[in-house]
């Protein structure tokens, strides 16, 4: 018994492996965007476009993505996923033109929620027991974060040793290039690992497809649909979800914000951002032990009020107080992270 709980505990430690290190290099603008926009020679309303592809990707991904991993084993397509991402990162790093960063975020964007996201859900839900389900599932958001901030530690560790006290572009260049093989070398492991060492699906893949295929045959009813838009409780949780992420998103472009308008160095800003990041496992634990203490509700309206607060305190302190946006910086991104 002890050795079956260490595979599946193994195998849990691999899908978290695999959920903290795809996207960082994606979100590689929140720590570097300034250096990004000089070593690729774009400008910022170019960025914005590649982030706008990459947001098309998404919203064309995610639906489908149940629908693909109750057909196929979610094995594979995590394998598949972070294999592809890797690849294209080591593409990434050779500095392409404007127009191929933009298939490069494409194929990101695809490959990291399409072949990856419901995937990588239902093999915590298949390796959980039910009286389990959601510890693993809030370990997995927790160990997501902390994956993702060890990641960015050590990238910033390359970067600042890289880029030294040379600010020259070509120096820039190279220390960015060392951090995007970083995440694309661990990218390429993780997903070796996964290929090795996760358990196929292939029973729950049969259930999957029974069952489905029984719910397609009943009519739709459009009763439902009357019933479900007509919940004033379905466009509250619509809106708070709406909210958390216009709070959350902001935290990816308070790299650019301080390096372009505070003019804080690019080493600085990095050291910032990654100890935003660390706020994350922090935020993710006492928030879940706060909510069950204090109510979730009361917890979510306090800490969405206060970030929305301390953004507002970001845009309008004075540029001559970097130490005060050190902290609020912090503090943000632990709220950040306290209701997501």
């Amino acid at each position: 018994m002890a050795e079956k709980n260490y595979s599946r505990y193994f195998q849990f430690f691999l899908i978290i492996l695999a959920a903290g290190s795809i996207f960082p290099l994606i979100y590689l603008k929140t720590n570097y965007q300034e250096t990004i926009l000089e070593v690729y020679g774009i400008s910022l309303k170019q960025l914005n476009g590649i982030f706008s592809v990459l947001g098309v990707a998404y919203l064309v991904g995610y639906s489908p993505s149940g629908w693909l991993a109750d057909r196929f084993s979610a094995k594979k397509l995590l394998f598949i996923s972070l294999l592809i991402c890797g690849l294209t990162g080591l593409w990434f790093a050779q500095v392409p033109s404007y127009s191929m960063v933009l298939v490069i975020f494409g194929i990101w964007g695809f490959f990291s929620v399409f072949t990856f996201w419901a995937a990588h859900l239902k093999l915590v839900k298949l390796i959980a027991k039910k009286e389990e389900e959601g510890r693993f599932f809030g370990a997995l958001d927790g160990g997501r974060g902390l994956v993702e901030a060890i990641l960015a530690s050590i990238a910033l560790f390359i970067f600042t040793n890289v880029l030294g006290d040379n600010t020259a572009l070509a120096n820039k260049k190279e220390a960015l290039q060392f951090v995007v093989y970083m995440y694309s070398t661990a990218l390429i492991l993780v997903s070796v690992l996964i290929l090795i060492f996760v358990k196929e699906d292939k029973n729950s893949i049969k259930k999957e497809f029974i069952s489905k295929a029984a719910k397609t045959r009943k009519k739709v009813n459009m009763n439902d649909f009357k019933q479900i838009f007509s919940n004033k409780f379905i466009w509250l949780l619509g809106g708070i979800i709406f909210m958390s992420y216009i709070a959350t998103w902001s935290v990816y472009y308070q790299g650019g914000f301080l390096q372009t308008n505070i003019k804080i160095d690019a080493a600085t800003v990095g050291k910032i951002t990654v100890l935003m990041l660390w706020m994350r496992p922090i935020g993710g634990v006492l928030g879940g032990f706060l909510g069950d203490k204090f109510g979730r509700s009361n917890i979510l309206m306090i800490a969405l009020g206060l970030a929305a607060t301390f953004l507002i305190a970001i845009s309008t302190a004075p540029i001559t107080m970097p130490h005060m946006y050190f902290k609020i910086q912090v503090v943000n991104g632990w709220l950040n992270d306290l209701y997501c």
